[in-house]
């Protein structure tokens, strides 16, 4: 058991329970999701983070599952573009089987909605996820 604490190496403000996660966080999600090295508020990933931070939570997690995605793709010394896709998506495809707006039902705090308008909702606040995340990524 350690009771070390080891904070991003970009000074976000997330910390890790040693310096092995840090290192492989950063490594595979963390190094396009830091705000860390960001110049301001208006910056497309702080924006995409106070989104979901207001939003939907899980919002967060999606963005680091694509951040996954796009180190795992950099990282493959594939033959192919289709080849590191197919590498880059694999540790997710069981879990991928419809669209999260397709299947989402309204957690006890918004039962009050329509499963339908619920869904809506969930739509545009990935679309906006999806806005951020695109130009935050390019960069």
């Amino acid at each position: 058991f350690t009771t070390e604490i080891v904070p991003c190496r970009q000074s976000c403000g997330v910390t890790y329970c040693s310096k092995a996660c840090e290192d492989r966080a950063f490594k595979s999600w963390h190094k396009l999701m830091c705000v860390g090295p960001l110049k301001g508020e208006e910056e497309p990933l702080f924006q995409f983070k106070i989104h979901a931070i207001k939003n939907n939570l899980d919002l967060l997690f999606a963005g680091q599952v694509v951040a996954d995605m796009i180190m795992r793709y950099k990282l493959d010394k594939g033959a192919t573009h289709e080849e590191k896709l197919k590498n880059a998506k694999r540790p997710y495809m069981s879990f991928i089987h419809n669209k999260w707006w397709d299947v989402a039902i309204p957690p006890p705090h918004m039962a009050h909605l329509p499963t339908e308008e619920f869904r809506a909702v969930m739509k545009e606040q990935l679309t906006t996820s999806y806005t951020f995340l695109t130009k935050a990524f390019q960069n």
